[in-house]
């Protein structure tokens, strides 16, 4: 027993340090490129990008059903391939809907006109929907298979594609454009890694892609797993609405330069969160799938110690970002971004709730409680568009509204941790009461 702690102790270790350093050299790109490309786009530009980001983040809600969320609880990789496989074609379908819809009513849905619609919605949103979607699905693979080193390569190949063209489509002063097409560029890099890495493990499994798109195993998946699109469809558009209600809110009553200083103080939380919080999560997610269906009891201490262990990184992180983040920006990106050194301090905090999120997140999942999603996610959405409501209804500031969104979105991720602290004991009552 002492034995096969320790053997898995040591696969926590190493999956941790090969995810953490793909993703920590990713990062370190991204920081050597943004003192560049901050000065060679203006907030408006980034404003823009930002708001291209969140249409497709709303858009991906719906656009595999949720379906590879299911990918991890098959028993057998064949039937994991299967819902691959389904949610590959409702991507592709789910692209060509937005494509057409957009076609005829981007000039009715927007604040924000510019040259570039028909390019932006009509062809680079369907693609960014496919892009991602993909990416998703393939993501949920490697963790079911605990191939870490392929997420890190992928991350290394994503930014650097991006920042490179970023970066190049600045010094020529391409324009505002660049910015959407380089987060366009960075997603399909990932597409084409993860595509390899897939393919290859096709032919070791002996299957053929083909038989996986089958009317028939197509049905029986839809069927098998239709709690996920019937009820995560909702939950994760509410979700994508919540995260990105500050996006929502800036654009429709406020500018879209204060968007994008918001996007920058994003940015600068999202990059010590992805080398360090992520990476935990996401081994987490692995070991938790396997944990909860043979050992509940076993996976309640993994989950513990995991929301010790990232909630004390998030803190830290979160404190270091509140006392150096401001005069790091203004030093690295210069003082025309001197109002998202201003939401920096508020906004870091989120490290916390959204760490707390994603552990309960994936422990609904696993569990598969997709009711107890959409309630949580329905309920915090309704809290934080409450409190931007008594934003424009106070007059409070662009800064202090952040500060008001991240502390609503803290307690409802705590309630939704509880929540599901709570599922994973009746879990191991269930469990015992069987063995029974």
């Amino acid at each position: 027993m002492n034995k096969s702690n320790q053997s898995f102790k040591q696969f926590l270790i190493k999956s941790f340090l090969i995810l953490a350093s793909g993703t920590f050299l990713s990062q370190i790109i991204q920081i050597l490129a943004y003192p560049f490309i901050t000065r060679f786009f203006t907030p408006e530009d980034f404003g823009l990008k930002t708001f291209f980001l969140t249409i497709v983040a709303i858009a991906v809600s719906f656009s595999t059903g949720k379906y590879e969320e299911a990918i991890s609880i098959p028993k057998t990789d064949e039937e994991a391939l299967d819902v691959v496989g389904l949610s590959l074609v409702l991507s592709i379908c789910s692209a060509i809907f937005f494509s057409i819809f957009f076609f005829f009513f981007r000039d009715h849905l927007f604040e924000y006109q510019t040259e570039y619609d028909f390019l932006i919605y009509v062809i680079l949103v369907p693609l960014g929907i496919i892009a991602i979607s993909l990416v998703n699905t393939l993501i949920q693979w490697s963790m079911r298979k605990g191939e870490f080193g392929v997420m890190s390569k992928v991350k290394i190949i994503q930014t650097t594609a991006k920042s490179l063209f970023e970066l190049g489509g600045g010094y020529f002063g391409l324009g505002g454009i660049i910015l959407i097409i380089g987060a366009l560029i960075g997603m399909c890099g990932g597409v084409v890694t993860y595509s390899f890495f897939f393919l290859k493990q096709f032919r070791e499994l002996g299957i053929k892609f083909k038989n996986r798109l089958k009317k028939e195993r197509l049905q029986r998946v839809l069927n098998r797993y239709i709690d996920f699109p019937k009820y995560s469809i909702a939950a994760e558009l509410f979700n994508r609405l919540n995260n990105n209600l500050p996006v929502l809110y800036f654009s429709k009553y406020s500018t879209v330069a204060v968007l994008g200083h918001y996007s920058i103080a994003v940015i600068l939380v999202s990059i010590p969160s992805a080398i360090f919080i992520e990476s935990i999560l996401k081994i987490f997610y692995t070991a938790f799938a396997e944990r909860i269906k043979n050992n509940p009891s076993s996976a309640k201490i993994l989950f513990i110690k995991n929301l010790l262990l990232s909630t004390a990184v998030s803190f830290l992180l979160a404190l270091g970002l509140y006392i150096f983040g401001k005069p790091f920006v203004l030093f690295a990106f210069g003082n025309q971004w001197e109002l998202a050194s201003e939401m920096l301090p508020y906004y870091c905090w989120f490290l916390i709730p959204m760490n707390w999120f994603f552990i309960s997140l994936y422990v609904f999942i696993l569990l598969e409680k997709q009711k107890w999603i959409l309630g949580s996610n329905f309920i915090k959405l309704i809290g934080a568009g409450l409190g931007f409501f008594l934003v424009k209804e106070n007059g409070i500031n662009d800064i202090h509204a952040i500060g008001i969104y991240v502390g609503i979105v803290l307690v409802f991720s705590a309630i939704q941790l509880l929540i599901s602290f709570l599922l994973i004991e009746k879990r191991i009552v269930e469990s015992n009461r069987f063995k029974i």
